[in-house]
């Protein structure tokens, strides 16, 4: 069984399914590393795999000690964010949390690109951690204002059929561009699912988009990848 099968598995496993969904604060730390939000407050888990809340941090009961091996915060934006107060204050709990930390914060911001950037823009005025946006589908103004507040973009394989994709490596400068798989899904393949073996064809599209050579394109998303990452894991 390879990663991808091995990763599905586990998702479609009964047992992961009914602790993904569970609604009270009895969470084994074994859920692929999926945590949700309870009583309204984030959990992120603790580099001895328990979990934590990000209001615990605060009050000082977990240490900065026990964060140390927080690689990066994760966080999806839902589109309900926009008309709702308490996934907004969540999300700034999340921002400052990283700040506090000194990580960099990956967000997937898919159908609340806007809002997403506004918050951003508003707690973190002076690039104090690294932001970087994957699978990135906002409109090109959208774009612009993320590139111009220094977001980085991680770019999935499909960029060879999705045009948006193609678009954003047009407009963004390549020091801001990353790569990532998203297996098994955003292929570049339609009868494929996708693999991390397909980065290599990210690569390859990001220099055609750019008329560059393969080799430069590769050796900046790694230093940028160096930069965003390096002393952070």
């Amino acid at each position: 069984m390879n990663i991808s099968d091995s990763l599905i598995h586990k998702l479609q496993c009964p047992k992961t399914k009914s602790r993904l969904t569970l609604k009270n604060g009895n969470f084994v730390s074994d859920s692929c590393n999926m945590y949700p939000i309870v009583d309204n407050v984030p959990i992120l888990i603790n580099n001895d795999n328990s979990l934590f809340s990000i209001d615990q941090y605060k009050t000082r009961e977990i240490s900065n000690k026990q964060t140390s091996r927080v690689k990066s915060i994760f966080h999806k934006i839902l589109p309900e964010i926009g008309n709702n107060l308490v996934a907004e204050e969540n999300f700034r709990k999340i921002i400052n949390f990283a700040k506090k930390v000194k990580k960099p914060i990956v967000i997937h911001s898919r159908k609340a690109e806007k809002e997403c950037i506004d918050v951003l823009e508003d707690e973190i005025k002076h690039k104090e951690i690294d932001v970087v946006q994957h699978c990135f589908s906002g409109k090109k103004s959208q774009m612009t204002r993320a590139i111009e507040l220094g977001h980085y973009f991680s770019i999935p394989p499909n960029i060879i059929i999705a045009s948006n994709f193609q678009t954003l490596v047009k407009k963004c400068p390549l020091s801001q561009l990353l790569t990532e798989t998203d297996s098994p899904w955003l292929s570049p393949y339609k009868d494929r699912p996708n693999e991390p073996a397909f980065v290599a064809k990210t690569i390859e599209k990001i220099a055609e988009v750019k008329g560059m050579n393969v080799k430069e394109v590769e050796e900046q998303i790694w230093q940028n990848y160096l930069k965003v990452f390096k002393d952070k894991i």
